[in-house]
């Protein structure tokens, strides 16, 4: 991310360095389960998804009180969610002060984010906040989770993941 002071004011001062984001992108796909290489539509992906947030720090920087969404629309498998995971992955490691959100649909689902971005993140600043990754989960839902090979990497309580990046069922945020 490069921010520029003097950008003229109608030009949003967030970019995101695409060789950076490529980069932290390959090491992501290189820690798969199956390692794989990142292919040219995939790349196309993944630079709409950055331009797609650039264009929301920029509707942001605008206007703070009216914040826009963004949507990157790709068939599946098209890298959606592994180039904003990697794009909340390179932001987080340059910028201490970073604070992001990735939104999960099912306590799966979140887990294997989790996972993903504990491969490029420092886990120290990354949380997972489910029903099934708090303190003392029900244990109906435990067992019904692990029937299926789910199990919670981490436990949190909502009182600490205030103070860390939050990964949370239908929300993820990163930031202190």
């Amino acid at each position: 991310m490069r921010i520029d002071k003097n950008s003229p004011c109608n030009i949003s001062k967030f970019k995101i360095d695409a060789s950076k984001f490529n980069s932290t992108m390959d090491r992501l796909t290189n820690k798969y389960s199956t390692p794989k290489k990142v292919t040219e539509f995939e790349r196309k992906v993944g630079k709409s998804v950055c331009r797609a947030a650039e264009l929301a720090m920029s509707d942001l920087e605008f206007n703070p009180e009216q914040p826009k969404y963004r949507l990157v629309s790709a068939p599946t498998g098209g890298s959606k969610t592994s180039s904003s995971i990697a794009l909340l992955a390179m932001l987080a490691n340059e910028d201490p002060e970073f604070s992001g959100a990735y939104i999960c649909k099912t306590i799966e689902e979140c887990e294997a984010q989790y996972i993903n971005l504990k491969k490029l993140v420092d886990p120290s600043i990354l949380a997972v906040l489910t029903s099934l990754h708090m303190f003392n989960p029900k244990p109906n839902l435990v067992a019904e989770k692990k029937e299926i090979n789910v199990v919670a990497s981490e436990h949190y309580d909502p009182e600490s993941v205030k103070k860390k990046t939050a990964y949370h069922n239908y929300s993820f945020k990163m930031g202190k």
